[in-house]
């Protein structure tokens, strides 16, 4: 699901009342070798695993209760987050987020949340690790364990009873006609997924292949999707299909406040003709004047068929559209109108800065 131009999210977690201090943040830049990643053959997603306050002997995770599956969609964009709720076997107990990433992709982003803590770590070879970490002079630069593990320490809990959230930001990728999303399957303890599906545009097709859902239109550009029956998620991964028609809105302008600066994607849906895929050639963007800065990709010339193009950039002042994308498909050139979206989240939808911060190889300002 994630690709290259995916980045961490860095946002901490202000839902702790009117009178308490936001949690501490910190950021981890870990250190893999990719020939020990590569060799991983079971990984492991972040999880939480403690030992007790003053021990030494080796941290383990505790047993898993429930697990809440949360998943935001702005066409190709997605933002997923996993809470676990654990039962601890000590009343004080140091914590750590632990975890073993595959092989690909290269670079792997989390956003963990703990009580009264928040940890980015992002996952790179040692190169870009070390590059990293010049950029970001209050990062810990970690180096993954000779097994692939990797252990990064996430202070002390005081309770029998913990949860952990972990937050990542990725591009699903358009596979036969729709955007198909995957959410790995969670073996052990209670499950609940909801998706928050929006086109932009108007979403023709929602199903999966994989589980019986229940899909709740908002409107024609969003939709609410459950899994009829949650045990199942114990059993197999859950696929998501969704289709735009590219037809009936080729895509959209989404704008996020990141401070003084907005961060600005372009969204443009798979090309098609006749229903089918088609590649593009000689694409350019009409920024018609936005005071954008920094755009990434900053040339573009080709689109694949059956991918979608998501273009990023900066802006220090109001992007209202229209932006006009031109693209050469065969013999003719197509000339693809944005306008803003008027149903993409305005809240609780922070992927755009998240995506734009790895595009440039750095690490995304907290807020």
């Amino acid at each position: 699901m994630c690709l290259g131009i995916v980045a961490a999210a860095c946002t901490p977690d202000l839902r702790l009342g009117r009178n308490a201090a936001p949690p501490e943040v910190e950021t981890w830049i870990v250190s893999r070798d990719p020939r020990v990643a590569s060799a991983v053959r079971a990984p492991t997603a972040p999880a939480l695993a403690v030992r007790a306050s003053g021990s030494a002997t080796d941290p383990e995770v505790p047993p898993l209760a429930h697990t809440r599956i949360t998943a935001t969609v702005v066409g190709p964009i997605t933002t997923i987050e996993r809470t676990k709720a654990y039962v601890t076997p000590h009343a004080h107990a140091e914590a750590f987020v632990s975890f073993t990433p595959p092989g690909a992709p290269a670079r792997q982003d989390y956003l963990v949340r703990l009580p009264r803590r928040t940890v980015v770590i992002l996952v790179r070879d040692p190169a870009e690790a070390r590059d990293l970490a010049h950029t970001a002079p209050h990062a810990t630069l970690l180096d993954a364990g000779a097994d692939g593990r990797v252990t990064v320490p996430a202070g002390t809990i005081a309770s029998t009873s913990a949860e952990l959230t972990v937050e990542t930001t990725g591009l699903v990728p358009w596979r036969d006609g729709a955007y198909e999303l995957t959410v790995p399957r969670v073996p052990e303890g209670d499950v609940t997924l909801a998706v928050d599906a929006y086109g932009p545009g108007p979403i023709v097709v929602v199903n999966s292949p994989s589980h019986a859902i229940d899909a709740t239109p908002d409107s024609v550009e969003h939709l609410r999707v459950a899994v009829r029956e949650p045990a199942t998620l114990r059993d197999d991964d859950f696929v998501l299909r969704y289709r735009v028609d590219p037809a009936d809105r080729p895509g959209a302008i989404v704008v996020e406040s990141d401070g003084a600066e907005q961060v600005v994607a372009l969204l443009v849906h798979p090309l098609e003709t006749g229903h089918e895929p088609v590649a593009a050639s000689d694409v350019t963007v009409d920024w018609n004047g936005a005071p954008v800065t920094d755009v990434r990709p900053a040339e573009i010339g080709r689109m694949t068929a059956g991918t979608p193009l998501v273009v990023l950039a900066r802006a220090r002042g109001a992007v209202s559209g229209p932006i006009v994308v031109r693209a050469r498909v065969g013999r003719e050139t197509r000339t693809i109108t944005l306008e803003p979206s008027d149903v993409a989240p305005a809240t609780g939808f922070h992927a755009l800065a998240s995506l734009w911060a790895r595009s440039r190889g750095v690490v995304a300002s907290t807020r």
